[in-house]
C-alpha cells in the first residue's frame, strides 16, 4: 500500500496526523517510513478481520448444518438407538402347509 492510498482509506488528516506523531516521537525517520509502517498494520487488520469473518460463517454454517440435523432426525428420535432390523422374521423356505 503506498503513502497515497493509506492517506484515501484513513483520511488526509488523520493519515497525516499519524505519520507526523510517528517522526516526531522518534518511531520513524520519515513520513514514507511512517507511510509503510501504517499500511502494513493496516494490511494486517484487515486480514484478521478477514479470518474472523470466514470463522464466523464456518460457525453459521455448522449451526444451519446441525439444526438440519435435528430436523431430520425430529425430537422425538434424537434419543432413541438407531433402528435395528428384526430378527426371527418369517422365512419362506420354512413355511409348510
Amino acid at each position: 500500500m503506498t503513502r497515497f492510498e493509506y492517506r484515501i482509506l484513513l483520511g488526509p488528516d488523520i493519515a497525516q496526523k499519524l505519520g507526523r506523531m510517528a517522526v516526531y516521537l522518534g518511531y520513524v525517520d520519515t513520513l514514507d517510513l511512517a507511510a509503510t509502517l501504517l499500511a502494513q498494520a493496516i494490511e494486517e487488520q484487515e486480514e484478521q478481520f478477514k479470518l474472523a469473518s470466514y470463522e464466523r460463517e464456518i460457525r453459521a454454517l455448522r449451526e444451519q448444518y446441525n439444526e438440519r440435523q435435528r430436523h431430520c432426525r425430529g425430537p422425538a428420535n434424537e434419543d432413541r438407538e438407531p433402528s435395528r432390523p428384526i430378527s426371527g422374521g418369517i422365512d419362506d423356505d420354512h413355511i409348510s402347509f
